[in-house]
């Protein structure tokens, strides 16, 4: 049975984390959860930001409360999605996510004085920010000190990197299986401090962006770090850019933090916790 969220103590998903290619999914499950455990705090569940996927598949809120009552998991009532309502490719199901995740209601005039009120309490510019901007912004909010539960490490796949080259000068004996030992043991840090961390293994750039995008998009994540072997290579200066952007566009609300080698990784992270 899927866990529930007490939203009284931390905040629901981003809107943006996509389930089986749904944006709104995960949040929607979370406050539905809640509702049904009594912890949903302020948020409401079939409201009309659930209602915007609810619509685009032709389903009703009163028929996913039951099968969110029955302990299904994310991928579950992605496949009730799938195969329920309005059917939809994988290709429409992308392309209104996307759609979702680029609307503004700046340019909305029913909306657009609201819209202005709440970015400007938040320290957005109205003119530039998604209404998923507006979300994250005001979860970041409202729960300033949210516990963090979840990491991403990011850095590049030591199978592919020659640490005799000059660019990894900086890192003296290096070897594979040392960047390996200390992704491990970071990971093993904190499982006993009971956050759950995965890593990401990316190339130098070919597919790097695209690995990224998809683990972010799977979930959403408290704190974000980036290896110097990213980082500090001046030789990856672009490739280091490239996914700071990744990481900002994807996961506006996570920390992000940097090592200076594998062996300081819990350190690093340990610094946003």
């Amino acid at each position: 049975m899927t866990k529930s969220k007490n939203l009284t103590e931390e905040p629901a998903r981003s809107p943006r984390v996509r389930i089986g290619g749904y944006v709104l999914l995960a949040r929607m499950a979370d406050k539905g959860r809640a509702t049904i455990n009594g912890t949903a705090g302020e948020y409401h569940f079939d409201c009309p930001v659930d209602n915007m996927l609810f619509g685009f598949k032709g389903v009703k809120g009163a028929e996913v409360k039951p099968l969110l009552a029955s302990g299904a998991s994310d991928d579950e009532i992605a496949t009730w999605l799938d195969t329920h309502g309005t059917p939809r490719t994988p290709a429409e199901i992308t392309a209104w996510g996307d759609s979702i995740v680029a609307t503004s209601l700046y340019n909305d005039p029913e909306k657009r004085d609201w819209f202005i009120s709440e970015c400007e309490r938040l320290g957005l510019k109205p003119e530039t920010s998604s209404f998923c901007d507006y979300l994250d912004a005001d979860d970041r909010a409202s729960f300033p000190v949210a516990r963090v539960r979840s990491v991403l490490i990011i850095g590049l796949d030591p199978a592919l990197i020659d640490f005799s080259s000059p660019d990894f000068a900086a890192f003296p004996g290096m070897t594979a299986a040392k960047v390996l030992a200390g992704v491990t043991a970071a990971e093993e840090g904190l499982k006993a401090l009971g956050v759950d961390a995965q890593h990401c293994l990316t190339d130098f750039g070919q597919t790097a962006e695209a690995v990224v995008t998809a683990q972010l998009q799977r979930r959403q994540f408290d704190c974000i770090l980036i290896g110097a072997g990213v980082r500090a290579v001046q030789s990856n200066f672009i490739l280091f850019e490239k996914l700071i952007n990744v990481v900002h566009e994807h996961a506006p609300r996570a920390k992000i933090c940097f090592n200076t080698k594998p062996s300081d990784t819990l350190e690093a992270l340990q610094r946003w916790m």
